[in-house]
């Protein structure tokens, strides 16, 4: 007897992928992996017209909320989580059009993720430095302050 697929929504064409309204479109890069023969073309596009098209848009963003997820950013809150992602798109969108076939094996989606995961930790180093200074000038005022007093 042959095994049952697990999947159980039919496996679409990327013009049926495409041609999904919005929400829909969303739900399936969020879910599914991203063929690389729709994103090369749009990565290639934004390169050319140095701008990043509504729909390269919702691929970075479902990237960004993918890496979110993974176990090494898990367990941060929704607002560093959120902190984190916006971090991210920012920098696929300067960097993400500069992906080369021959450099990277012809794997977009691995570079994308690359770009998310060094903009997650930048985040999180930039978090860090500005913790440790408002700490340094919380310590400085309260030593003003105690200052003041002796005087």
């Amino acid at each position: 007897m042959p095994k049952k697929s697990k999947s159980t929504e039919p496996s679409l064409s990327n013009t049926d992928i495409l041609n999904l309204p919005i929400s829909k479109r969303r739900e399936y890069w969020n879910n599914n992996k991203i063929p690389k023969d729709i994103l090369i073309p749009l990565l290639e596009k934004s390169k050319k017209q140095n701008r990043v098209s509504e729909l390269l848009g919702e691929i970075y963003l479902a990237i960004a909320n993918k890496v979110s997820g993974m176990p090494s950013w898990r367990n941060y809150t929704e607002d560093y989580k959120e902190m984190m992602v916006g971090r991210a798109l920012e920098h696929l969108v300067k960097y993400g059009h500069n992906f080369d076939t021959e450099k990277t094996k012809n794997d977009p989606v691995n570079y994308l993720i690359q770009i998310v995961w060094r903009g997650f930790q930048q985040s999180l180093k930039k978090s860090k430095e500005r913790s440790k200074f408002e700490g340094a000038e919380l310590k400085e005022g309260l030593d003003y302050d105690s200052q003041e007093e002796v005087l």
